[in-house]
């Protein structure tokens, strides 16, 4: 086991895209096989990402405070709080390229640990109750100043990983 540790700009409409490559060719050219993630706030929305694209090289994500986008507008909001009334699905998003895994939620196959701090805020914890609802495999806990994290996180790394079923011949 290693332990890689990155510092990221802050994330935002314009550089999740270039941060989540940077991020993935980084892990390509260490020549690694699978990997936990450990991500806090914005960040987690580029854990989500990776997540999503390379699935079979992420093997768990812990999540501290999750968001499934990255410092939303008050627009944004609006358009959500539109969305969640209309019965039409997604129909007021536009193509303007920023990051949102509400829809593709069910595709993150990896265990998630969802941790709540203490100073969590109300929208950044209905975020973290909607990626619990949505998401296949997730547990929550809520955390304070006396929660042992490592040795949360190394309870949590014993949850075994389902592997897809492969067709083999007889």
């Amino acid at each position: 086991s290693r332990l890689i540790k990155l510092e990221v700009p802050i994330i935002n409409e314009s550089n999740w895209q270039k941060v989540s490559q940077e991020i993935l060719n980084l892990f390509t050219d260490l020549k690694l096989r699978q990997i936990s993630i450990i991500a806090a706030e914005a960040v987690t929305a580029i854990a989500q990402n990776i997540c999503l694209l390379e699935q079979k090289l992420t093997r768990s994500l812990v999540l501290i405070n999750p968001v499934t986008k990255p410092h939303p507008s008050y627009l944004d909001n609006i358009v959500d709080k539109l969305e969640s009334i209309l019965p039409l699905g997604l129909p007021l998003r536009n193509q303007s390229g920023k990051f949102d895994s509400r829809p593709f939620l069910q595709r993150l196959r990896s265990p998630i640990l969802i941790l709540l701090s203490s100073d969590i805020s109300t929208s950044e914890e209905k975020e973290a109750n909607l990626l619990m609802s949505r998401a296949p495999t997730t547990w929550k806990f809520r955390i304070n100043n006396q929660t042992n994290l490592l040795e949360l996180v190394n309870n949590f790394e014993k949850v075994p990983v389902k592997c897809p079923q492969k067709n083999r011949k007889p």
